[in-house]
């Protein structure tokens, strides 16, 4: 994966475009509302990954990760996607690690 924002934007304009085309006229913008809501929500998904992981509670963690993960993809955001730690297997076991490696050796 590149850095260069033109080449990797920081969200799919793909997946922007779709959000667009579920406006329906005369009703609120579902973009705004989309990105909107993952702004709001994103502080406390990174608080409950960082307090799982300073915990060493695995499924907090890997629940979390998932989380953040998922709505990062309904805005597009694959770059925030690929950076997340994904934990192997279901991690119910409590254990917080280890983690599969990113290309650039952080947790992906």
């Amino acid at each position: 994966m590149t850095l260069d924002p033109a080449l990797n934007p920081a969200l799919d304009p793909r997946v922007i475009d779709s959000l667009r085309q579920l406006t329906q006229d005369g009703e609120p913008d579902v973009l705004a509302e989309v990105l909107g809501l993952f702004l709001a929500d994103a502080p406390a998904r990174l608080a409950a990954i960082a307090a799982a992981a300073q915990a060493g509670d695995g499924p907090a963690l890997h629940r979390s990760a998932h989380a953040l993960k998922g709505a990062a993809g309904t805005i597009g955001a694959s770059a925030l996607q690929a950076g997340l730690p994904r934990p192997r297997g279901d991690r119910t076991d409590g254990r917080t690690g280890p983690f599969r490696r990113g290309a650039r050796g952080r947790p992906a």
